[in-house]
């Protein structure tokens, strides 16, 4: 059984995704200087898309009336270290025990919600994490052993 090839990532295929170059650049760079297969591409255009984007919203949000510091500081962060530095959650933290509270409360939902959390947990140990491997393996104990890496 032969692999499906993974298409070339063109210009136009950056631009059908609604990503700039720039924007392409640092894709690259936070995968380790290599290009995105296409499905990794398509993974940060919906995550930097303009409904699901902090880095589009973040200018909206500061115009929101707030005394929380928590907030004012997160908006700081962001803008001043930028989004990588700026990532928070129990994956940033290497709390596995909380992802494992995570899974055990989503599997109350839709499946979808389950597997999105997955997908989004793995995409943050491949961009995030020092040691992918590791945290990608602590990941599918957490999921089970029919989880392997996809």
């Amino acid at each position: 059984m032969t692999q499906p090839q993974n298409p070339a990532i063109t210009p136009e295929v950056i631009r059908e995704h609604g990503l700039t170059p720039e924007e392409y650049a640092k894709i690259e760079q936070l995968l380790g200087g290599r290009a995105p297969t296409l499905t990794e591409l398509g993974i940060f255009s919906v995550m930097w898309s303009e409904h699901c984007s902090y880095k589009s919203s973040r200018v909206h949000l500061k115009r929101l009336p707030t005394r929380s510091k928590l907030v004012l500081q997160t908006l700081d962060n962001f803008e001043s270290v930028g989004p990588l530095a700026a990532w928070t959650g129990p994956l940033a933290r290497g709390d596995f025990s909380t992802v494992e509270r995570h899974v055990k409360a989503l599997v109350d939902f839709e499946p979808e919600y389950l597997e999105t959390y997955k997908t989004l947990s793995r995409l943050t140990a491949k961009v995030l994490a020092a040691q992918p491997v590791a945290m990608r393996k602590q990941l599918d104990r957490i999921y089970g052993a029919g989880a392997a890496s996809k």
